[in-house]
């Protein structure tokens, strides 16, 4: 968690944002990442970017596509 805030919280403190946080009335900016149970697994396995939104909408998205091929 300490890693986490440092990246995120205290260096938006740091750097006097406005608007940064999980508040209301706050942008709303965020990354959702795949498989990243904890904040370490985020870290370590460095999981894909589901989704990229940014002051309330999203800007970029990633997919992975599944085909199931039928033998014949």
């Amino acid at each position: 968690q300490a890693a986490y805030d440092a990246v995120t919280v205290n260096a938006a403190r740091a750097m006097r944002l406005e608007g940064y946080g999980l508040e209301v009335g706050c942008y709303a900016d965020l990354v959702v990442l795949e498989e990243a149970a904890t904040v370490g697994q985020a870290f370590s396995l460095q999981p894909e970017r589901r989704h990229v939104i940014r002051r309330g909408r999203v800007v970029a998205e990633s997919f992975t596509q599944t085909r199931l091929h039928r033998r014949s």
